[in-house]
């Protein structure tokens, strides 16, 4: 399985992974910015608008409660605020990354290596959140076919949520989605106008 670091320096977790471009879902979902696939579609020319975005389920701690275990479906609530006015998309991504562990070439680093991640395009703007169950209607996951949806239970993993708004003319269409999912969502990051992120894990 392919697998992707992620740099914990105290850099925001966008800045750090854009100058990259690896053939996992998540290190092409958040790379290079314009220059690491061309998915047919012209570049965003202004930074995306921050969204508030957060789990009711998740307490102060960023822990996830024991009663919310990785399954079929949407497996935790989530929630979020306005998006911008212009937004025709909403797209959902999550990550999981093991436990935090150092690297002999780096020893001033911690790194985490991926272990789970994909995606639910097709949300529509109106929707202030999503409940657990079933994606809402017109939507449907994305992900690698070796990367698994998400995260089994274990302690110290940590899950990183990303809600991305996609303006009218830049949805995800039947063209796009026939796209290899890490191409798919490489596109969806460089043209959102809109993005909202937090990250909760295993006590």
């Amino acid at each position: 399985m392919s697998s992707a670091a992620r740099d914990r320096s105290g850099k925001s977790y966008i800045g750090r992974r854009v100058a990259t471009a690896v053939a996992t879902i998540v290190a092409a979902l958040l790379g290079s910015c314009g220059e690491a696939h061309n998915a047919g579609i012209a570049s965003a020319s202004a930074p995306p608008h921050r969204i508030a975005f957060w789990s009711p389920a998740v307490s102060m701690t960023r822990n996830i409660p024991e009663a919310y275990v990785c399954k079929a479906g949407i497996w935790l609530p989530l929630q979020w605020g306005e998006v911008p006015k212009d937004t025709k998309e909403l797209v959902l991504v999550f990550e999981g990354f093991s436990a935090p562990r150092r690297v002999a070439h780096s020893p001033g680093e911690d790194l985490s290596v991926l272990i789970s991640g994909g995606g639910i395009v097709g949300l529509s703007p109106a929707l202030r959140g999503v409940g657990v169950g079933p994606v809402p209607a017109g939507a449907r996951f994305v992900s690698e076919a070796h990367v698994p949806i998400c995260s089994a239970r274990s302690a110290g993993r940590q899950i990183v949520f990303t809600l991305y708004a996609l303006p009218r003319g830049h949805e995800v269409t039947e063209a796009l989605r026939l796209k290899p999912p890490s191409e798919l969502l490489a596109a969806i990051a460089r043209q959102a106008t809109g993005l909202g992120e937090f990250t909760a894990g295993y006590g």
